[in-house]
């Protein structure tokens, strides 16, 4: 089964450990938004080498969540408190940490504050452990 793969509405900063690196903002498919806050430091590759853009940035999240071919992908979904998968939720729910390198976005209001808190938050994503 194919899902969408596509963010349609987005905005956070995104970090490499605790670094600003980009103020971002997607509205209807689209970075309205993209301000560079580290002079292209630490900027994942797909970003650096590409150039910022929707297309990069979508690209670099679509790396990031669990694909829906995922074996197991019920109980991801149900460890992540998530009826059917949703790409843009996954995303947001893990702070957009993918648990090999250290970059994550801070969402307002949601999730992790600070490169500490990534997976060890109890903001209702996950409990530590459950996967």
């Amino acid at each position: 089964m194919s899902r969408e793969y596509f963010i349609k509405n987005m905005k956070g900063i995104l970090y490499y450990q605790n670094m600003p690196l980009l103020d971002f903002e997607i509205k209807n498919r689209e970075l309205v938004k993209g301000v560079d806050l580290s002079g292209q430091r630490y900027w994942p590759p797909e970003i650096k080498v590409w150039g910022l853009s929707y297309v990069h940035l979508n690209d670099f999240f679509s790396r990031r969540v669990v694909p829906d071919n995922q074996m197991l992908l019920h109980d991801y979904l149900q460890a992540m408190n998530l009826e059917s998968y949703n790409f843009e939720e996954m995303i947001k729910r893990r702070n957009g940490a993918n648990g090999v390198d250290d970059y994550w976005v801070k969402f307002d209001g949601i999730g992790a504050s600070t490169f500490e808190e990534i997976g060890t938050q109890k903001y209702p994503i996950y409990t530590q452990g459950t996967i």
